[in-house]
């Protein structure tokens, strides 16, 4: 009896000194709110631009709306932000569908020129993650 009061306790105790972590699992997928935040540039910061990197996904494609809205934001917080873009990026495994969005801007308004020029200009970490922006950003450019 004792034993059993002991584990209950301790569960008990676990509980109340864990601090709350958030995942990557509690992200909300293809959503177009957070698209829509990261397109005002007044809200862009480091908990945006990681919170738009874990909204998108390759089954998100089928949502035309998430997707347009999508695209703009993550070319707006690259050009606005472009330091904490690569750094936020450098954290993530899995960057395919990010690059891939950034190879074929939906908007004809998104020059990929002066978004390579302001990220060759800024202070952001010359890492494997700013490489592979300024490539496709430079497939981007051909496209135009």
């Amino acid at each position: 009896m004792m034993l059993i009061q002991c584990k209950w306790i301790f569960i008990v105790l676990s509980l109340f000194s864990c601090e709350p972590t958030k995942m990557n699992n509690d992200c909300k997928k293809c959503s177009v709110e957070i698209a829509i935040k990261a397109s005002d540039v007044s809200n862009i910061n480091e908990v945006l631009i990681k919170e738009l990197f874990c909204t998108g996904r390759k089954n998100c494609e089928a949502n035309v709306e998430f997707m347009e809205t999508y695209n703009e934001a993550l070319f707006l917080c690259l050009q606005s932000k472009p330091d904490i873009f690569v750094q936020q990026l450098s954290q993530i495994s899995n960057q395919a569908f990010i690059l891939e969005q950034l190879k074929t801007p939906i908007n004809d308004k998104i020059v990929p020129k002066q978004i390579i020029d302001k990220l060759l200009h800024s202070t952001a970490k010359r890492n494997d993650s700013y490489n592979k922006i300024l490539t496709a950003l430079r497939i981007a450019e051909k496209k135009q």
